[in-house]
C-alpha cells in the first residue's frame, strides 16, 4: 500500500497522478479548487466505479466533497493520500477578481456573459446559475456539479475549457474561455453556404473535439 502526502496546487495546472492497477478506473478520481464564499477550497469528484474514499467514507460515483485540512484520501486499498491546502489560498471572489459586462446569451438555467479579468485585462465568458429553492432544485444542483467535474478534467484546443468556478451568495460562476467570433451557427447562417476547405475545416475540429471527449467524458454524461 503506498502513502502520500498529497498539495493540490491552485494554479489549475493538470497534474495526474498514476496508480498501476487493474482495480483502479482509468480516471478514478478528480480534484480541483473552486472558490466559495470568498474563499478557495479543494473539490474531489468520484468517477470511479469501486470508489474513492475520504476518512474511510465511501464519496460515492459522480459525487462530490469538500476536502479539509489533513483529510486521508484513499483510492481502494492501493494508495492513500493525506491532502493539504499550501500556505497560500486566494480569498477574493468572483466581483473582486472580474467585471461584468454585456450579456453574450441566456437559458432556462443560467446566463452568460462577456466578464474581464482585473489582474491581466484577458477576456473571458462567465455563465452564471442563479440559486433559486423550491422543487426540483436539487437534481439541478446535482447536475451543475457534474458538469463542473467534466469541465475540470477537459483540455483541448478544440473545446473552449474552464478557468475557475466560484461559489457565491447569489450563484454559481463558471469561467470559460470566450470563443470572439460568437456560435458555429450563426457564423454559419452568415456565411450561408461553406466553401470545401472551410466545412472540412470545421468538421476535423468537430471530430478532434468528439474524439478526445469519448476518451476523457464518462459514458453516463452522454447517456443522461
Amino acid at each position: 500500500m503506498q502513502h502520500h502526502a498529497f498539495h493540490l496546487d491552485v494554479s489549475y495546472l493538470a497534474v495526474d497522478v498514476k496508480i498501476g492497477s487493474p482495480v483502479v478506473s482509468n480516471r478514478h478520481c478528480l480534484l480541483f479548487p473552486e472558490h466559495k464564499g470568498g474563499d478557495e477550497i479543494a473539490v474531489l469528484e468520484d468517477l470511479s466505479g469501486n470508489g474513492t474514499f475520504v476518512n474511510n467514507s465511501i464519496v460515492g460515483r459522480n459525487k462530490r466533497r469538500e476536502l479539509q485540512e489533513g483529510d486521508e484520501i484513499g483510492i481502494l486499498q492501493e494508495a492513500h493520500y493525506v491532502f493539504r491546502y499550501p500556505l497560500y489560498r486566494n480569498t477574493n471572489g468572483f466581483q473582486q477578481q472580474y467585471t461584468i459586462q454585456e450579456q453574450l446569451g441566456k437559458g432556462h438555467f443560467a446566463s452568460v456573459y462577456l466578464c474581464i479579468e482585473k489582474s491581466s485585462g484577458t477576456r473571458y465568458a462567465v455563465k452564471k446559475f442563479e440559486k433559486r429553492s423550491g422543487p426540483g432544485e436539487k437534481s439541478k444542483v446535482d447536475g451543475l456539479q457534474q458538469e463542473i467535474a467534466v469541465l475540470m478534467g477537459v483540455s483541448h484546443p478544440s473545446l473552449l475549457c474552464l478557468k475557475a468556478t466560484f461559489d457565491e451568495a447569489d450563484g454559481v460562476y463558471l469561467i470559460l474561455e470566450l470563443a470572439p467570433e460568437g456560435e458555429l451557427f450563426n457564423w454559419i447562417v452568415m456565411k450561408q453556404k461553406l466553401s470545401e476547405p472551410e466545412a472540412r475545416k470545421v468538421f476535423v475540429q468537430l471530430f478532434q473535439g468528439v474524439k478526445y471527449l469519448v476518451g476523457v467524458v464518462p459514458y453516463s454524461f452522454f447517456a443522461g
